[in-house]
């Protein structure tokens, strides 16, 4: 986990005071405020640097020694900071203002992953890790629909699961196993990415957009 502000600082524990210490601070560095970290399998990820300077993509095996920088400069769009989302085998995905991008966490090599195979931007409003694959829900730039999508891990392919016509709603979330969002002011489940999703109900036009969180 990291702390501090003024001098950034990395930190492991197993939850007792015993097994709690500093791996290493960083000296000059800021963090960004959120979704600057997460875990894979293999490593811990997380964010630095600011508009000024660029944002660099770290990697942490839990010692000083094997914390390194993974990739520097990450694209970003309108410089909006990078928020990671999930780590999905040696891919990690992060939106920048909604469009997506992927890392190989071998390499370092960034891929921009956010447009459709008919060429249509697609700007990212959730991102998940649903049974290995990438699937994510994106307001498409052109045509003004709300699309659900699944990709393979590394963006090369992907993959409409259904058009929706209405942008409202703000829930995106794994509940049990199954994605759970709203769109065409209704609330839907995926269960799998290749399923169809179910419709669970419809809300009154009067209530606005769907903006509370879905919680186990």
């Amino acid at each position: 986990f990291i702390s501090g502000r003024a001098i950034p600082a990395l930190w492991k524990t197993d939850g007792t005071p015993e097994g709690t210490s500093l791996v290493t601070s960083f000296p000059g560095e800021q963090f960004n405020d959120w979704g600057f970290s997460i875990n894979g399998s293999e490593a811990f990820y997380f964010v630095t640097g600011d508009k000024a300077e660029g944002f660099q993509l770290w990697q942490s095996d839990g010692s000083a020694l094997g914390t390194t920088i993974l990739a520097e400069n990450l694209p970003t769009n309108f410089d909006f900071r990078p928020q990671l989302h999930t780590v999905i085998g040696n891919s990690i995905v992060y939106t920048s203002a909604g469009f997506i991008y992927i890392v190989d966490a071998v390499s370092g090599s960034v891929t921009y992953s956010s447009d459709s195979p008919a060429g249509i931007e697609l700007q990212a409003v959730g991102v998940v890790r649903l049974q290995n694959n990438l699937v994510f829900l994106a307001d498409e730039r052109t045509t003004g629909n709300r699309s659900l999508w699944v990709s393979s891990t590394d963006g090369t392919e992907k993959r409409l699961i259904q058009t929706f016509t209405r942008r409202n709603g703000g829930i995106f979330s794994l509940l049990n196993g199954s994605l759970v969002f709203a769109a065409d002011q209704s609330l839907w489940s995926l269960p799998s990415p290749d399923s169809v999703p179910v419709h669970l109900t419809t809300f009154s036009s009067n209530s606005g957009s769907i903006v509370d969180g879905v919680h186990k």
